[in-house]
């Protein structure tokens, strides 16, 4: 039975995988159905195991990458912006004049699509591109060398890793079962001021 040998792959392809990861991360660009949050533990993890003298290569092009390929979505909602509803276009425009780069750093953390969404609904309700690809630079760079290296070095010590791996889980969904909770306490407390300051408001 045949098996795939990582060391093979990487010591065939290793050259060209940089690019490969390049590529990919534009692709994500266009919507197609690449996650780029598995693909940067994916990028980090052959750094740290099979590529260290190609780690920074591969980290550098990860970001070039995922910066490029947000101007990518930006660009499509740019063409596409005439379909989103006036009144909508109004309250993004506000959103980011309201929060700023804080809006982009948020955004940068928040997986499963969020992103692009994000930044075609930034093409479509024309925020300036150069805000918008200065604001997407700084916030993508602090995201990927957060989680690359984070993930890169767990990468190098990755039995330990496994080890302690069931508690972190333990943790993590602890602490999104707080986060979850807290969102629906406060969105709770808050239609409640709603309907009261309405009651009290005189005709």
């Amino acid at each position: 039975m045949m098996t795939l040998d990582p060391t093979s792959l990487v010591d065939k392809w290793g050259s060209f995988t940089p690019w490969i990861i390049f590529s990919l991360t534009l692709l994500a660009g266009l919507n197609f159905p690449i996650s780029i949050d598995i693909l940067i533990t994916l990028t980090a993890l052959l750094a740290a195991n099979y590529l260290p003298d190609k780690a920074y290569l591969l980290f550098t092009l990860f970001t070039l990458g995922c910066i490029f390929s947000a101007w990518i979505s930006y660009s499509l909602g740019r063409c596409f912006g005439r379909f989103v509803k006036p009144e909508k276009a109004v309250k993004i425009a506000a959103f980011y004049k309201k929060f700023g780069f804080l809006a982009f750093f948020i955004c940068r953390f928040i997986p499963f699509g969020v992103r692009n969404a994000f930044f075609m609904s930034s093409g479509a309700s024309k925020v300036p591109f150069r805000k918008f690809a200065l604001f997407d630079a700084l916030a993508c760079t602090i995201w990927s060398s957060i989680f690359f290296f984070t993930i890169y070095k767990l990468g190098q010590n990755f039995d330990s890793v496994l080890s302690h791996l069931k508690h972190f889980n333990i943790v993590l969904f602890s602490l999104f079962a707080l986060g979850v909770a807290s969102f629906f306490i406060y969105r709770f407390y808050k239609n409640r001021a709603i309907k009261a300051s309405e009651t009290n408001t005189p005709d």
